[in-house]
C-alpha cells in the first residue's frame, strides 16, 4: 500500500481526471477498493459534487481517511448551502454523509446561522441526519453569539428545542461548563439530559479531567452520570502511563455508583488490563466494585491466568461476592486447563485443603469444570 500510495499521490497530482478513468476498469482480478477509495478522497479534496458522485457509483459510504482536507466543501457550501446539503442528501449516506452535511451546516452557520436551521428544521424533515446538521449549525452559532442562539432556540417548536437543547449546552459548555451542566440538569431530561451532560463533560474533561470528575461524581445516579463517567474514565485509562491508573482515578472509581461502574468496568476493563493489570486486579478484590460484571472480570482473568495460574486461583477467591468468585473460578481454570491441562489437574488434586469458605467454592467450580471436560 505504500507503493500505491505514492503512486496515486504523484499520478493525482498531474491528472486525476485520467487516474479516475483508468480506475474505472472492470477487472476481476484486481482489488480496486483501496486505491478506488483514496482516489475518491482526492476528488471530493478538489470538487465536491463529482467526488460524491464518485463515492456513489464505487458504493463507498464511510468518511475519508484522517487528513482528508475539506476546503472544497466549505467553498460549496459558501455558493449555495442549500443546495450542497439537498445533493449530499441524495447523493450518499453513512458515515460519509454526516461529514460531508457537518461541514456544510458548520459553514453555513458561519454566515447566516439563523437561515441554516430555519432550512435544515423545514426543509430536511425527512433525512436521518437532520438533528445532526442542526446541532451543528447551533453550536457554531452558540460559540460566536451565545445570547442569540440562546434566543432562537427559546422561540423555536418544542420538537427543535428537544432535539437541539443538548447541542446547545455543548456549545455553552466551551465557556461557561459550570452554568451550562446546570442549566441542563434543571431543563433537560431523558436523552437530552444524557446527551447534554456527556457533551459538557467532553468538553470538560479536555481542559481540566479532575474538575470533569468531581462534575460527574456531583451528579445524581442516572444513566446521564453512566454516560459522563465512562467519558472521564477512559480519559484516566488512556493516560495510565508507566505507573498505571492514578490513585485519584482509582478513588473517583470507587465513589461510583454500581451502575456507573458497572457500564465503565464493561466498557473499560480489557483497555485497563492492557496498561495496568495489577491495578484492576487489586480494584476487583476490594468491596466497592459490586457492580464488575462478568464481562469485565474475564480479561483480568485471562490476563491473570497467562501469567500465573496458581496466582490467578487465589486472586479469584479474594473477589468480592461468592457467586462472582465461583464464575470467575470456571473461566479461570478451564483458561489453565485448556493450555496447562496436566498442570491444572495436578494443582486440584495436590493443592491442601482450603480452609476458608470462599477458597472451598473456587475449588468446587474448578472441580465442576475438570469434571465437565473429562465427562
Amino acid at each position: 500500500q505504500e507503493l500505491q500510495s505514492m503512486l496515486i499521490k504523484e499520478w493525482s497530482e498531474k491528472d486525476l481526471d485520467g487516474l479516475v478513468e483508468a480506475l474505472q476498469v472492470d477487472s476481476k482480478r484486481l482489488d480496486l477498493r483501496w486505491p478506488r477509495e483514496q482516489v475518491a478522497a482526492k476528488l471530493l479534496e478538489r470538487d465536491a459534487e463529482a467526488g460524491l458522485m464518485l463515492y456513489r457509483e464505487w458504493g463507498f459510504v464511510h468518511r475519508p481517511q484522517d487528513g482528508f482536507k475539506p476546503g472544497a466543501l466549505e467553498k460549496w457550501a459558501r455558493a449555495d448551502p442549500g443546495h450542497a446539503l439537498e445533493f449530499t442528501m441524495s447523493q450518499t449516506s453513512g458515515e460519509l454523509a454526516k461529514l460531508v452535511a457537518g461541514v456544510i451546516s458548520k459553514t453555513w452557520a458561519q454566515s447566516d446561522p439563523e437561515a441554516a436551521l430555519e432550512y435544515i428544521s423545514v426543509e430536511l424533515q425527512s433525512s436521518q441526519y437532520r438533528w445532526q446538521m442542526a446541532g451543528e449549525a447551533l453550536k457554531v452559532w452558540a460559540g460566536s453569539d451565545l445570547a442569540a442562539a440562546s434566543e432562537w432556540l427559546g422561540e423555536a417548536a418544542p420538537a427543535v428545542q428537544e432535539n437541539l437543547s443538548a447541542a446547545f449546552v455543548t456549545a455553552w459548555a466551551e465557556s461557561d461548563p459550570t452554568e451550562a451542566l446546570s442549566w441542563g440538569i434543571d431543563h433537560l431530561e431523558r436523552q437530552s439530559l444524557r446527551d447534554a451532560v456527556v457533551g459538557v463533560v467532553t468538553s470538560m474533561a479536555a481542559d481540566n479531567l479532575p474538575e470533569a470528575a468531581r462534575a460527574v461524581s456531583e451528579l445524581e445516579p442516572s444513566p446521564a452520570r453512566a454516560a459522563a463517567a465512562e467519558v472521564v474514565a477512559w480519559k484516566w485509562v488512556q493516560g495510565g502511563g508507566a505507573d498505571g491508573i492514578s490513585a485519584d482515578a482509582i478513588e473517583w472509581l470507587a465513589d461510583l455508583d454500581r451502575t456507573s461502574l458497572g457500564m465503565v468496568l464493561d466498557r473499560y476493563a480489557r483497555s485497563w488490563v492492557q496498561r495496568d493489570l495489577d491495578g484492576i486486579a487489586e480494584f476487583l478484590t476490594s468491596p466497592e466494585p459490586v457492580g464488575a460484571s462478568r464481562s469485565a472480570l474475564t480479561p483480568v482473568v485471562e490476563q491473570l491466568v497467562e501469567r500465573d495460574p496458581i496466582a490467578a486461583m487465589d486472586w479469584v477467591a479474594r473477589l468480592p461476592g461468592e457467586r462472582r468468585a465461583e464464575r470467575a473460578a470456571r473461566t479461570a481454570f478451564r483458561r489453565w486447563y485448556h493450555t496447562q491441562p496436566e498442570t491444572a489437574k495436578t494443582w486440584l488434586a495436590e493443592a491442601p485443603e482450603p480452609a476458608a469458605a470462599r477458597e472451598q467454592v473456587v475449588r468446587a467450580a474448578a472441580l465442576e469444570v475438570l469434571n465437565s471436560i473429562e465427562r
